[in-house]
């Protein structure tokens, strides 16, 4: 560490080594204090071998990859990092194994197809900004600790909320996509720890707000700068005993509006 005066410089060191027995491409990793980033992976350089990933590597950064399918199931058996960053790459479909460790998945800056996940209990934030994914994989529901689900900047043109069923998530942020329609099945009952929905800067000209009629902790929906001309809500006449919804003392609502309406009429009891 070098001081010049007030300021303070901290010299990071950091390696950059070319794997063995990938001559003929130009993959290669940058191995930092608590960081690894592999260069340049593809189909002919994918390596089997990752011994060169070290216990103290709390980042794995995946840089400029172009493979068919990435699948991580041998680096993320090596190492056991929180966070995973695939960054200006080119891949058709990424495979996350089941019991992996990070807790934060970052997609950026991809062309990427599809993402596949195995059951999970660790990751609890996956993001993707400015990639091509079309959809959302309904194997998102095999992540048992997702907090946030976050799409940005990508191709997304419909969202079913059929894909987060029995999903623990609180933040949906799909702003800047393509979203011309936002649905869920009839019967369908999910989302029951979901607080916000930002939908932002999409192509919605209608959304029945019966859709998340039934998501009672419900408490932010965002919709602006879309082409909304007709809003409305058609909340299911009967909805079957067995998802019927109760907040902590056991009453049943059927709507978020007027469950927060009794809260306040609750809490104004009280304070009285």
């Amino acid at each position: 560490m070098l001081k010049i005066g007030s300021i303070v410089l901290l010299l990071v060191c950091v390696t950059h080594i070319f794997v063995p027995g990938t001559s003929a491409s130009n993959l290669a990793y940058v191995d930092g204090n608590v960081s690894c980033t592999i260069v340049n992976l593809t189909s002919e350089s994918d390596t089997k071998d990752y011994s060169f990933l070290t216990n103290n590597t709390e980042e794995l950064i995946f840089s400029q990859a172009t493979i068919d399918v990435l699948d991580l199931t041998k680096p993320l058996a090596t190492i056991t990092p929180w966070k995973l960053l695939i960054s200006h790459s080119n891949v058709s479909r990424v495979f996350f194994p089941a019991q992996m460790s990070p807790s934060v998945v970052h997609l950026l800056e991809m062309e990427v197809d599809d993402v596949h996940f195995e059951e999970n209990i660790s990751l609890q934030d996956f993001r993707a900004d400015y990639t091509s994914l079309q959809v959302i994989s309904p194997t998102v529901a095999k992540l048992y600790a997702l907090d946030i689900l976050w799409v940005t900047h990508s191709q997304l043109t419909n969202f079913s909320f059929d894909v987060l069923q029995n999903s623990p998530v609180s933040l949906l942020y799909l702003v800047s996509n393509k979203i011309e329609s936002v649905t869920i099945s009839p019967g369908v009952v999910c989302c029951q720890s979901l607080e916000e929905i930002f939908l932002s800067d999409n192509l919605l000209t209608k959304l029945d707000l019966g859709t998340v009629a039934l998501m009672s902790k419900l408490k932010t929906l965002f919709l602006e700068n879309n082409k909304l001309t007709d809003l409305y809500m058609h909340v299911p006449s009967a909805v079957p005993k067995h998802t019927a919804l109760e907040d902590e003392s056991g009453d049943e609502f059927c709507s978020w509006r007027e469950y927060y309406i009794d809260q306040e009429q609750t809490d104004q009891e009280l304070s009285t």
